[in-house]
């Protein structure tokens, strides 16, 4: 898949965003003495395109990787950081990745079966990890790597403070995330208002753009009227969600029609165990 770099007027030129079409956004924070790149695609191919990009600021900068969570969009363009990879770098993540990784080596499994592009893709796991928080001291930047349980039990964000900006991987999206499972729920929702604390001024989501704080508002509203719909009537249709945001069916990619059906389940299942 091409990968495009994209540039929004407001963002510092710091934070560079790299897209896989409606596939997913990957990151580059690039400071004073560091290049750390913030989960690395599907596929080596598209991670080596977007690093073949940064090359230039590789020269005097320390280069690092995080993964954000471990979903195969996010982390399986892993090899072109491993040891024996094109650009090796420390691979970052939060330790209840390593949970999470027997799955992932059985879905690669069954979908390269499926997608040719996936040919050369290999599990590498992260090579450090960290529990509740880490700092990334980049000289004129601060990394804040943050827990941000919910859409999976792994899920980690990256706070700036000193450009308010939140990259917000998938614990946020627009129009809607989705939650991993009914025990998941409250935490996402405590995800959450953690980050609206914040108060952040850019919120930069790996599926849906650019956005404000707004969209932190946004999302909790979501699974606030999700709970309220099924306690009344069970009725909470994908076109009224969307219908709240102001958005049509069709301009919303189809895997939130999906996402929309699982939340529904999820919420479900975690009101049932509130009544008993």
């Amino acid at each position: 898949m091409p990968i495009t770099e994209i540039t929004y007027p407001n963002i510092d030129p710091r934070v560079r965003i790299f897209h896989a079409g409606s596939e997913v956004d990957c990151f580059a924070i690039v400071s004073d003495s560091h290049v750390v790149i913030l989960d690395t695609f599907t596929t080596p191919e598209d991670a080596l395109e977007m690093m073949e990009i940064l090359k230039p600021n590789l020269e005097h900068q320390i280069l690092l990787v995080i993964n954000s969570h471990q979903h195969s969009d996010h982390t399986w363009g892993n090899a072109v950081f491993a040891q024996d990879g094109a650009f090796p770098a420390p691979i970052l993540a939060h330790k209840h990745s390593k949970d999470l990784l027997e799955r992932q080596r059985t879905q690669l499994l069954e979908q390269q079966k499926l997608e040719s592009r996936l040919a050369n893709v290999k599990i590498v796991a992260p090579t450090v990890y960290f529990s509740d928080s880490c700092t990334i001291n980049a000289n004129d930047l601060k990394l804040e790597l943050m827990t941000a349980f919910g859409h999976t039990s792994d899920q980690i964000v990256v706070w700036i403070p000193e450009l308010q900006t939140l990259l917000a991987t998938d614990a946020l999206e627009f129009p809607f995330p989705y939650v991993a499972s009914s025990g998941n729920l409250s935490q996402l929702r405590a995800t959450m208002l953690k980050l609206k604390a914040l108060k952040p001024h850019i919120v930069l989501p790996c599926h849906g753009g650019l956005h404000d704080k707004s969209l932190i508002t946004t999302n909790l509203e979501y699974f606030d009227w999700l709970e309220v719909s099924i306690l009344a009537d069970g009725n909470a249709s994908f076109e009224a969600a969307l219908k709240r945001q102001n958005l049509d069916v069709n301009a919303v990619d189809e895997m939130y029609l999906e996402f929309h059906a699982l939340n529904i389940a999820k919420m479900k299942e975690f009101l049932a165990t509130r009544v008993e």
